[in-house]
């Protein structure tokens, strides 16, 4: 019970700034790919999200910077994702970022096919 209760004061005690921004920590590396669609970002959350979930675990969550900024977070047991859509003329323009560079090419092989993007 001393053990339990040593690990939960060391965890309390751990400053929360060590977990803070790690979107903008993932954002601040380069992009690990560059795609483009002809579709909408809002028309694309769904397939994101859907090639997030086949990373082992990861969770799709959905982040709204202004009307024509979209960013699609993967968080979990698997390196973390974020996916960032940008609507441009053509359609949108997506930046693929992750923490480690472990999965990136499969799951840009997951966006492209779901996301039916050659």
């Amino acid at each position: 019970m001393k053990r339990f209760a040593s690990a939960a004061i060391l965890l309390v005690s751990i400053p929360t700034t060590t977990c803070a921004q790690e979107i903008s920590e993932t954002l601040a590396k380069p992009a690990r790919a560059t795609l483009s669609s002809p579709k909408q970002p809002i028309d694309l959350e769904f397939c994101i999200a859907d090639a997030i979930t086949q990373v082992g675990g990861a969770i799709p969550i959905p982040i709204h910077d202004g009307p024509d900024r979209t960013l699609m977070l993967g968080y979990g047991h698997t390196p973390k994702i974020v996916v960032v859509m940008t609507k441009v003329p053509s359609g949108t323009e997506l930046k693929i970022y992750t923490k480690s560079g472990d999965a990136d090419d499969r799951f840009t092989n997951y966006v492209r096919a779901s996301c039916k993007i050659s």
